[in-house]
């Protein structure tokens, strides 16, 4: 009888402490709180090395889950990030061993996109970094969190980054080509890198206010109102065909002339010469309709068709 207590003794003496240091470790739940709370850059990572110890969806199984992952905790890494719409509106793909297995719309708490300066904020513990769209497109986000709902497309995940890395030989290749573009684009219109970029800085001014304009060529591709102009040209020349409709390309009136007098005057002219008038004899002729458009009155000062 004494050896079967000391037994039990030595048993209790042995189970309660491992009983006891079981119940003391943080749920997946209080380690992510934890992480929301934290102000520490380091104090972050090490906490995220703990959730993920006991997360039920990573990269590996992302794609297979399904809606019994639903409320499971999660940690990806993501990558090919955009800013899109909605409750999930951080999108990006997940990849396994380099391959991309699916996508994820992503809600994440210490992410703000700016539409003023399109710019990505992500606040990690005390530390803000702002990231350009092109640095975004190239960026992996290592996201904690939870599985909300299964997509065919993109799951949805809730949860916050800890940590951000960006590709800098992709950003460099993708500046490096930018760059290249505006070199080819400002030696066509016979302008320096300076120039141009300062140029294409007064197109946001222009879109909505042709008087802003700097040129014919920045009001007739970037004025808003430009489509409506073609619109009423177009409508006044299927006015004055006599045999038929005209046939008019998808692109009308591409045509207009250089210099800044539209600007000055709000007085449009543009051409179409690829649009086709039927004559007397049922044949389709290639013309050229010449339209003014008066852009103060919104009106129609001059047409011909030859």
């Amino acid at each position: 009888m004494k050896l079967i207590i000391f037994k039990l003794k030595l048993i209790i003496t042995v189970l309660f402490p491992i009983v006891i240091l079981s119940g003391c470790g943080d749920s997946p739940e209080d380690i992510y709180k934890k992480m929301s709370n934290a102000k520490d850059k380091n104090e972050i990572r090490k906490l995220n090395e703990e959730f993920k110890k006991s997360v039920e969806v990573g990269n590996g199984n992302f794609k297979e889950c399904g809606s019994g992952c639903e409320g499971e905790s999660t940690h990806i890494i993501v990558k090919k990030l955009k800013n899109g719409n909605g409750k999930f509106p951080i999108n990006g793909k997940v990849f396994f061993n380099g391959v991309q297995k699916h996508g994820a719309d992503m809600s994440l708490s210490n992410v703000v996109y700016d539409k003023k300066t399109k710019t990505t904020a992500v606040t990690i513990g005390s530390t803000i970094k702002k990231l350009s769209q092109e640095e975004l497109s190239v960026s992996s986000f290592d996201v904690s969190g939870y599985f909300i709902e299964y997509h065919m497309m993109n799951h949805d995940v809730r949860g916050l980054v800890t940590n951000v890395k960006i590709d800098t030989k992709k950003l460099k290749e993708i500046k490096n080509a930018k760059l290249e573009k505006e070199k080819k684009e400002a030696a066509k219109m016979k302008m320096t890198i300076a120039q141009f970029r300062d140029y294409n800085s007064k197109i946001k001014l222009c879109k909505n206010d042709w008087k802003k304009c700097v040129d014919n060529g920045m009001l007739i591709n970037h004025y808003s109102g430009i489509s409506k102009a073609k619109a009423y040209c177009q409508v006044e020349a299927n006015s004055r065909a006599k045999f038929g409709k005209p046939d008019w390309n998808w692109v009308t009136f591409g045509t207009y002339f250089v210099g800044n007098n539209y600007v000055k005057t709000g007085v449009i002219k543009i051409q179409d010469n690829r649009v086709k008038f039927q004559n007397g004899f049922g044949a389709m002729k290639k013309s050229s309709v010449t339209c003014q458009f008066d852009l103060k009155n919104k009106s129609i000062v001059s047409l011909y068709i030859r």
